[in-house]
């Protein structure tokens, strides 16, 4: 299945119902689509299709979901690029990946600028929200275009995105991810858009090149949620965002979540709307999550607190630890053995298969250590370029963690 299927079922299904809300702009499902038709027009003119990488350095907004759906829609793979990295890592990432076309919002340009003679593979530059003499500009392809719909035909195993994930000492590593794994993701874990059903609203401030960040994204859009996006992250907004937006749902790191539930004025905040915060992509300190339940306790009728444990390589999470685990409301018995239960990462989703395995392949047995390793279609294709490291990674069928459990 294409991803930019989701866009179209939805579109199809609630297309006056908000999509993405972004600080300055809300556009519909229709109108969203409309955009990703008009830009995958502008792509084909370009000569951009399957196979080919567009990249794009901006901070969460409006147009990041315009352009990746556009990019689907030819079969083009999107390449979102850590904007904090260092010169010679973006050099790495857009050269590495054959990056064609480039979006990029003026706050980075002169980042951009610094780099343009190590990238040759850049044949286009698009400006997301500036004019310069002798770029286009993204509204200018979108105006430029006819809403017709470009359909693709792509295979399962074709590249969709490239996140790449953050190198300590080392380049960071390119996971290829497919429509197949994207698709098995959002099957698995989302219903389809409903006009039926009041529409929850999902608040994301974790970056669009951070695997939470995308698949936050495409999980709203197939289910037909309204994205209410944060450029970047701050507490307060992040509050300010709950209670205007009637928020519903939100993914977290635990630094946010700490940074969250330490805001002195906290309980001025109306966060009645707020069903479920996920929390994940780092580990989760003992002391703050157990903060976190006390804190939301007024609130426990409504929201929820779940962990989610994941890697970019198996396109997302793995397991969870659900909010019946994080409610302490029961007896002193049951709440000391949920308390207990805050320092695990929960239980397999079910749509993958979840192994301990020792150095020689064995299944680990019970309270013996082993490494966590997984297998399923959301299991990545591979790192760009770097056979070594997918060899690896990939053994006999298994996603290799690096992780003990």
């Amino acid at each position: 299945m294409n991803t930019a299927e989701f866009l179209t079922i939805s579109a199809a299904i609630v297309p006056d119902r908000v999509a993405i809300a972004g600080p300055d702009e809300r556009i519909t499902y229709g109108e969203l689509q409309s955009r990703a038709n008009r830009l995958a027009q502008a792509f084909q003119e370009m000569g951009i299709g399957r196979g080919q990488a567009i990249g794009i350095m901006a901070v969460n907004c409006v147009e990041f979901a315009e352009i990746y759906y556009a990019s689907a829609s030819v079969g083009a793979t999107l390449v979102p690029l850590n904007f904090r990295a260092k010169p010679e890592e973006l050099t790495y990432m857009i050269d590495s990946t054959d990056v064609t076309a480039l979006f990029i919002s003026e706050r980075y340009f002169s980042i951009y600028e610094g780099i343009q003679s190590s990238t040759p593979s850049v044949k286009h530059v698009i400006a997301m929200d500036f004019e310069k003499a002798g770029l286009p500009s993204l509204k200018s392809l979108r105006e430029s275009h006819e809403d017709i719909p470009v359909w693709c035909e792509t295979d399962d195993k074709d590249a969709t995105l490239i996140i790449f994930t953050s190198g300590t000492t080392a380049l960071p590593k390119g996971v290829v991810l497919s429509y197949q794994a994207l698709t098995s993701l959002v099957v698995n874990t989302q219903a389809p858009a409903d006009p039926s059903v009041d529409q929850q609203v999902v608040l994301v401030s974790v970056p669009f090149f951070h695997i939470a960040g995308a698949t936050t994204l495409m999980s709203a859009v197939f289910s037909g949620r309204r994205l209410v996006v944060l450029p970047q992250f701050e507490p307060q907004a992040w509050l300010s965002a709950v209670q205007q937006e009637g928020v519903t749902h939100s993914f977290v790191v635990p630094t946010m979540l700490k940074r969250i539930i330490e805001v002195d004025d906290f309980d001025k905040y109306n966060l009645s709307t707020l069903q479920l915060i996920t929390y994940g992509a780092a580990p989760m300190p003992f002391e703050v999550v157990r903060r976190a339940v006390d804190v939301f306790a007024p609130l426990r009728a409504n929201v929820g607190l779940m962990n989610s444990y994941g890697q970019t390589e198996a396109t997302g999470s793995m397991t969870t630890l659900g909010p019946d685990d994080h409610r302490l409301d029961g007896n002193p018995e049951e709440n000391d053995m949920k308390v207990s239960r805050l320092r695990s990462v929960g239980r397999p989703m079910t749509d993958i298969d979840v192994a301990i395995l020792l150095p020689d392949g064995r299944v680990a047995a019970t309270n013996e250590e082993g490494e966590i390793c997984i297998r399923g279609d959301r299991v990545m294709r591979g790192y760009n370029k770097r056979d070594d490291d997918t060899e690896s990674a990939l053994k006999d069928g298994w996603l290799h963690t690096g992780d003990v459990g």
